[in-house]
C-alpha cells in the first residue's frame, strides 16, 4: 500500500488509508514497535466485511515519516488528530497492537468525543506514571519479558545513547515468539514480517524514540480514558507480559479484560474478528 503524506510541525509524516473516504467508521490504527503504519492484508480485510475505513500513520521516525527527535506518547495523541483531520474523519475508533497501544489510550484521552471506543491487543502498560493515575508496574514492567524485548529494555533504562548502540547490535536469542505467533507469521499475519523490515529501512529512530516513550511518563493519565475499552492479551505472550494487561484493565475506568489462552504475542490478533464486532457496537 503506498502511503499518502502530510506535514505535521515542520516534519513529513506518511499516512494511510483503505476503504471508503464516506465509511460510516474510520478505525484509528496503532502499529506496534517496530513497524510501520500500513494496515496488514488481514486488517484491511476485515475491515472491509464490515463496511469501515482503516486509517493509520507510521510515527516519526519509521519509514517515510521524518524522525522529530524525542517524543512522549501524548505527543502522539496530536499526530494522529492531525491524520485524521487530513483524512477528513468523523466517527472514530481506536486499535492499538503492543506498542501503538500506549499510543491508541493517548488519541482517546485528547479526543474523548472524537474517539468513542478503545480495543488494545498486546498493549503495553505505563512504566511510569502521573500522580492522577494507580500506581505503574514499576520494576515489574519487565517481569517476564524474553529475548530481545527484554534487551531493549535494559538498554532503554541505561538512556538514548546505550538504546542505540543495542539497537544497531540487538540480541536474538531467546526466542520471544511461541510456536503459535510463527504459525500466525507464516499465516495470516504474514505482512508483519515485510512492514517490520520496512520501519527500519532509513534506520532505528522511530522504534529508538517508542522505546524512550514507553519508559518514561506518558504525558496523559490513562484514567483519562473513559470510553469503553476492550483489553485482549494472550496468556503466553512472552514480549509484553500479561500483567500489562491486567494493570490497564483496573486502571482504565470502563474496560473488560480478554485473556486467550495458548496465544502469544502475534497469534492475540486472531482475536480482531471479535473485536471489530465490540469496537463497531451501537451504544
Amino acid at each position: 500500500m503506498e502511503p499518502r503524506h502530510l506535514t505535521f510541525e515542520q516534519h513529513r509524516v506518511s499516512w494511510y488509508s483503505a476503504g471508503p473516504d464516506d465509511a460510516r467508521v474510520t478505525v484509528l490504527w496503532h502499529h506496534g514497535t517496530p513497524n510501520t503504519g500500513e494496515p496488514p492484508r488481514a486488517l484491511v480485510d476485515l475491515a472491509a466485511s464490515h463496511g469501515v475505513r482503516i486509517v493509520s500513520f507510521d510515527r516519526p521516525g519509521y519509514r517515510e515519516s521524518e524522525d522529530a527527535g524525542p517524543r512522549s506518547v501524548s505527543d502522539g495523541a496530536r499526530l494522529a488528530r492531525a491524520v485524521l483531520d487530513e483524512a477528513g474523519a468523523g466517527r472514530v475508533v481506536a486499535l492499538g497492537y503492543s506498542g501503538g497501544g500506549p499510543y491508541a489510550l493517548a488519541s482517546a484521552a485528547a479526543m474523548p468525543v472524537r474517539v468513542e471506543r478503545v480495543a488494545l491487543f498486546a498493549s503495553l502498560a505505563p512504566f511510569r506514571v502521573d500522580p492522577a493515575d494507580p500506581r505503574g508496574l514499576g520494576l515489574r514492567w519487565w517481569r517476564g519479558m524474553h529475548g530481545p524485548g527484554l534487551g531493549e529494555v535494559i538498554a532503554a533504562l541505561r538512556g538514548g545513547p546505550a538504546l542505540r548502540r543495542h539497537l544497531r547490535e540487538p540480541d536474538v536469542d531467546p526466542p520471544m515468539f511461541i510456536d503459535r505467533d510463527i504459525a500466525a507469521l507464516d499465516g495470516r499475519w504474514h505482512d508483519f514480517r515485510g512492514t517490520a523490515s520496512r520501519a527500519v529501512e532509513t534506520g532505528v529512530e522511530g522504534v529508538l524514540a517508542d522505546d524512550l516513550s514507553f519508559i518514561s511518563p506518558w504525558g496523559v493519565p490513562v484514567s483519562r480514558v473513559t470510553q469503553p475499552c476492550l483489553v485482549v492479551h494472550g496468556a503466553s505472550d512472552l514480549v509484553v507480559p500479561e500483567r500489562h494487561a491486567r494493570w490497564l484493565s483496573h486502571a482504565l475506568p470502563d474496560a473488560s479484560l480478554t485473556v486467550r489462552d495458548g496465544d502469544g504475542h502475534l497469534s492475540v490478533l486472531d482475536g480482531l474478528d471479535d473485536a471489530f464486532s465490540w469496537l463497531l457496537r451501537a451504544d
